[in-house]
């Protein structure tokens, strides 16, 4: 059987998995005339073009029409060239005209016509974005996204989005203030990822909207087109110190999946360092906030077992292995924890410490929920029927 392969740089074959990308695929020559054309492949077109045009020039040539033999073999070679060039020429797919409808739509949300460009704000706490708005993203192109992560958004979503006018995507809908940093893996689903901010907003909203949260997300708040201006030369100059340093910023939520990934990558243990900083110096910073799609970690919600995940890494968690895209990143990473903290042991120590302390509150409320389940489901009843009773006695009994 035939099977597509996808090959790295050298030859060999990729084996692991991958998620869809933008491209597409192309024939190489000359299976493409073998395989690809319209109505018919190109083979059988041209060989059809051909045997048309041989009794045709006989003719022509017989009663010396040359020039018509002429015209009619040039036009074929113009028709031949014509179609090989058509097929080489990019095609629209319903995802390109999806995304110029949401661009214009977006642009008119903000008074802009299509020709006019958002305005653009400095990098750091200015580019904060609603909720509201990356529901309003997923909601869109869901069909899409599925349970796609950040990577296949940012390539194929918000980079076409924001490829006319070279922004971020919270500047194409209207940077804002920010009210909480979010420190995440992009390798997490982005519907688990936007439900999850969904809870912790519900908690925090108070009587407004909680689409009217603002939250700083890096792949929406920094410019992609220019990520060494927003990494800046120093991690001082880091879009992301910049935002938690503004003094706007009420906490930091990560965002948790069943693997509590976001603890084994670099810039994660970088927001993590910055978060223990303020929370030293800062009463009013509200710290380290767990997100899960279950709700937050912090108020008793979520699930057990993201719970229980998020232990198992926290035992055996090693921060100084935690690793990132760029080893330079990493490298400046490590070095900044070691110079503020002595070690990683010190962090590895807070960051269990505080775990430990999120989850104690997350088994209080789990317990008292299976109290309040119990209250309502008491041992006995009064007399039951006779068969119902003869069950309930040759059935196991519940100790509490």
């Amino acid at each position: 059987s035939e099977a597509l392969e996808l090959l790295n740089s050298t030859g060999g074959t990729l084996k692991e998995s991958l998620d869809t990308s933008r491209g597409s695929v192309m024939l190489t020559f000359p299976h493409d005339i073998w395989h690809k054309g319209w109505p018919l492949p190109s083979v059988v077109i041209v060989a059809s073009l051909l045997i048309t045009a041989l009794p045709l020039a006989t003719i022509a040539f017989a009663s010396h029409g040359v020039l018509l033999a002429t015209g009619f073999t040039l036009s074929v070679l113009m028709s031949l060239l014509a179609s090989g060039a058509l097929r080489q020429l990019p095609r629209s797919r319903p995802l390109d005209k999806r995304i110029a409808r949401f661009r214009d739509r977006l642009l008119k949300q903000q008074g802009l016509q299509a020709s006019q460009s958002p305005s653009a704000c400095d990098k750091g706490s200015g580019r904060a974005i609603r909720v509201g708005r990356l529901h309003d993203l997923l909601d869109e192109f869901h069909e899409y996204i599925r349970n796609r992560t950040a990577y296949y958004l940012d390539g194929n979503i918000i980079r076409p989005l924001t490829d006319v006018h070279k922004l971020s995507y919270a500047e194409l809908v209207g940077a804002e203030e920010v009210e909480w940093f979010v420190s995440h893996f992009w390798g997490t689903a982005f519907a688990h990822f936007c439900l999850s901010l969904k809870k912790h907003a519900e908690m925090v909203c108070d009587e407004n909207p909680w689409t009217e949260v603002r939250y700083w997300v890096c792949f929406c708040s920094n410019n992609q087109y220019k990520i060494d201006e927003e990494l800046g030369a120093t991690w001082q100059e880091s879009s992301f110190y910049l935002t938690l340093q503004s003094g706007h910023c009420r906490g930091t939520c990560m965002v948790l999946d069943d693997e509590a990934l976001p603890l084994m990558r670099s810039w994660c243990i970088f927001e993590l360092l910055q978060t223990v900083k303020l929370q030293a110096s800062d009463q009013a910073f509200q710290g380290l906030l767990l997100c899960t799609s279950g709700g937050v970690l912090n108020a008793g919600n979520g699930s057990v077992e993201v719970a229980m995940a998020l232990a198992e890494r926290v035992v055996s968690m090693n921060l100084e292995a935690a690793q990132a895209t760029s080893q330079q990143d990493r490298a400046m990473i490590n070095k900044q924890v070691i110079e503020e903290l002595g070690s990683f042991d010190a962090l590895n120590d807070y960051v269990r410490r505080a775990i430990r302390g999120i989850l104690e509150k997350a088994q209080t409320s789990t317990l008292a929920q299976f109290a309040a389940v119990f209250q309502k489901l008491p041992l006995s009843s009064g007399a039951l029927p006779e068969a119902a009773s003869q069950v309930v006695k040759s059935s196991p009994r519940l100790s509490l």
